[in-house]
This record gives structure tokens, C-alpha cells and sequence, in this order.
């Protein structure tokens, strides 16, 4: 009689992977315990592995949440803002010529956004920095051979890391650990621009604040342009006097601020004055940042692109707007539980960019507002700079009426 045993004996190597659920196999005169199958390893381990996936938005910024990001986009959004591409390619074949034709169109089109895909040539074109920067007096390289005071180099290097660290420009993703580093590269362009900038312009120097605007424009510009366009905000824009010693224009803007207030938002004004309440304590960063630490990335942008055309009191439209979205909630509370709200939502609002931007413009005369201010009363509402300093020896080509040239048609308007 032929055992179970001899018939998997003689079935040779051919059943030994088939029968290898069989445990055990017994009859009358013997039993026999079948080994148990070894599971085959992969070859390479990283087989098992199952990367992370790491995503961005539009904009370059990590997603911590993929699960409540969608990244199918509105047909009508895509369809609108491929038209709007197309007419932003028409201006662009003769920017100058339309700039100062159609320059109430301009300025409508550019407060609907621009479209990212031409962002960076229609910055270069409204700050006048498309031009051949080799005539300028100066060059990157040669400004970047003069040393700048320790403490200023020192405080930039702190402040590298801290710069938009969650995005791709300036950080790094380890696409098996899924560890952040730093952009090392990147990092040096920021440095080499700011370290430029304290060269240039010695009495500024370097403050806290900077590094966020000068990074914007290494988002979609060379270095060399990006270096020009921060040029420009800060000179042309004269972003600087933010800077200066003694804040000038930071407690002019704050002073322009309260009176908005007063006049838009007059049930704000009134809480903020009963409790106590200094302005100053939440809206410091606005105006030194210029909302880039504050607002969401796409806020931001569409916050530049009205910059660029009608000059830097739209921050006052869209520092309006952010207090009358969180109004309510301001007037709810009362003391310290208002102070520690007014510090809590101006660190890092949470609020949809279009509902910031379209709550803006919805403010009408801001702009005219101010300067009418700036004419009527300069003790108060103008930076108050100090005639001891150093002037700037030096000369940077613009164009001059390149964005400023809605804000010189209003000022000659108002002076006549």
C-alpha cells in the first residue's frame, strides 16, 4: 500500500509549493508534518515602502491636509480667469502705450488679479525694472563685494529660516522620510539681496519685516530682477521710510488707520476707545510686512498687483476690510479677551483671499481719502522724516510715472 507520504515524496519538487497549507498528514502506520512555506521577502526592501505623498498648491505652499483639498477647479473660474490671460497678453504687447492711454483700465483689470502665468513680466513692466538694469550706478555683484555691519548680517541670517519656511522655494521635502530641510540655495538669494539692500541704503539697513517683502519677488522673478522690483517698493514706493530710524511713516499710517476707522467702521472706533485698545499693538505687522505675514498667499498677490498700479495706500483699503470682516467679533469682547483676540487674528489670518480682496473694493475713495489727509494736514498724516540724515547719494532709474500715474493725476486734481 502506498502511503500518503510516498505519493508527495514521489511528486517531487513540482507539489512541494502546492501543499503547503498541509500541516500535518497522519494514516494507520505512520504520520508525517509538513514544513511550514517561508513567505518570499522582496529582493529590496524599499519595495514595502509606501511613499508620502507631498503636494502644493498653485502657489508653492506645502498642503498639510491633502484630504480637504479638492483639485478640481470650477470650469466657469478656469474658463474666466483663461480669458482674462488673454486680454493681459493684448496689454502686454504694448504695456507703455496702454499703461498711459487706458490707465483707468488698467487699474480695473488689475484689481480683478492677475493672472499668475504673466505675473512676473507685468511687475516688471509697471515697476519699470523691464528695463536694462546695467545703466544703473551700481550692480548686485559689486554691491555684494561690501560688507555690511555684524549685527545687521547677523539678524538676517536669523531670519532666513523664518521666512516662508513652508514653501517649496525655501524648503526641501525628503521624499522617503518626508522631512522639511532648508533650501540652502535659496536661502543665499534672499541673504545676497538683503545684504545688497543694507549696503545701498546704510541708514535703513536691514529691520525685520524686509525679508518677507523682498522674498515675494523671488517667488516669480531672476535675482537680479527680484533685487529691482525690491528696489523699487522700497525707494519708488518709498517703502523705506517704514524703516528709517524712529518709524516715521509707521506712526503717520497708524494715525491715517485710526481716522479710516473713525469714518468707516465708526462702532469699531468707539469699542476700540472705550477699552483702551492701541491700534498699534495688532496692525505693527501689517504695515511693516506689507500683509505678507498675515493674509493667505493668494490675498497677497492680488494685493501686489493693485499695489503696483495704484500705489501703497491700497494696505489701508485692505487693512479696512480685514477689520470689518472680524468687526463683530471685536465688538463682542471686552478687555483682555479683546486684546488677546485683536493679536490672535492679526498673527495669522485665516480668511479667504477672495473674500478679502472683494471686501476691499468695496471700500470706494480710500485712496482719494488719504491723500486729501496728507494735503490738509502733513503734521499728522505724513512721515515726518529727520533732516540729519544721511540723503541717498545715489540715483535709481524708474519709470516715473509708471504706477504712481492714477495716484499724480489725483494729487494734481486735488492741489488745483
Amino acid at each position: 500500500m502506498t502511503s500518503l507520504f510516498s505519493k508527495q515524496k514521489g511528486n517531487g519538487k513540482q507539489k512541494k509549493e502546492t501543499e503547503t497549507n498541509v500541516t500535518s498528514v497522519s494514516n494507520e502506520s505512520s504520520s508525517y508534518e509538513a514544513p511550514q512555506a517561508k513567505e518570499k521577502k522582496p529582493e529590496n526592501d524599499e519595495e514595502e515602502k509606501v511613499f508620502p505623498i507631498v503636494q502644493y498648491d498653485r502657489y508653492g505652499f506645502l498642503i498639510k491636509d491633502p484630504s480637504k483639498v479638492t483639485f478640481s477647479e470650477n470650469p466657469k473660474d478656469l474658463r474666466k480667469e483663461n480669458e482674462r490671460l488673454v486680454k493681459w497678453q493684448k496689454m502686454l504687447a504694448d504695456f507703455p502705450k496702454f499703461r498711459v492711454e487706458h490707465a483707468e483700465k488698467l487699474a480695473s483689470r488689475t484689481r480683478k488679479g492677475v493672472p499668475d502665468a504673466v505675473r512676473s513680466l507685468v511687475w516688471k513692466n509697471l515697476a519699470g525694472t523691464h528695463k536694462d538694469n546695467n545703466n544703473q550706478p551700481y550692480s548686485l555683484p559689486d554691491l555684494l563685494k561690501r560688507p555690511i555691519p555684524e549685527a545687521c548680517e547677523t539678524q538676517i541670517k536669523k531670519d532666513l529660516a523664518r521666512t516662508f519656511p513652508s514653501h517649496e522655494f525655501f524648503s526641501q521635502i525628503d521624499p522617503i522620510t518626508n522631512k522639511r530641510s532648508q533650501n540652502i540655495e535659496a536661502q543665499n538669494k534672499l541673504f545676497e539681496i538683503l545684504h545688497a539692500y543694507a549696503v545701498l541704503d546704510p541708514d535703513v539697513g536691514y529691520c525685520q519685516g524686509m525679508n518677507f517683502i523682498a522674498a515675494i519677488p523671488l517667488f516669480y522673478q531672476p535675482m537680479n530682477d527680484a533685487f529691482h522690483t525690491f528696489l523699487f517698493l522700497m525707494f519708488q514706493m518709498e517703502y523705506r521710510e517704514y524703516f528709517l530710524p524712529g518709524f516715521p511713516k509707521l506712526h503717520s499710517s497708524v494715525n491715517i488707520l485710526l481716522k479710516l476707522i473713525s469714518v468707516h467702521l465708526p462702532k469699531l472706533s468707539v469699542h476700540l476707545e472705550r477699552e483702551s485698545i492701541v491700534l498699534e499693538s495688532f496692525v505693527v505687522q501689517w504695515f511693516l510686512t506689507m500683509f505678507t505675514y498675515n493674509l493667505p498667499f493668494a490675498a497677497i498677490v492680488r494685493l501686489w498687483d493693485w499695489l503696483f498700479v495704484e500705489g501703497h495706500d491700497v494696505v489701508f483699503v485692505v487693512a479696512l476690510a480685514v477689520l470689518k470682516l472680524v468687526q463683530d467679533e471685536m465688538l463682542k469682547r471686552k478687555g483682555s479677551d479683546l486684546v488677546a483676540f485683536s493679536m490672535q487674528f492679526s498673527g495669522k489670518l485665516d480668511l479667504a483671499s477672495d473674500f478679502v480682496i472683494s471686501n476691499a473694493l468695496e471700500f470706494k475713495g480710500v485712496i482719494q481719502y488719504v491723500e486729501k489727509l496728507r494735503i490738509k494736514h502733513p503734521d499728522k498724516y505724513c512721515s515726518i522724516l529727520d533732516n540729519t540724515r544721511r540723503p541717498v547719494t545715489f540715483s535709481i532709474s524708474f519709470d516715473a510715472e509708471g504706477p504712481f500715474y492714477l495716484r499724480n493725476k489725483l494729487q494734481k486734481k486735488l492741489k488745483s
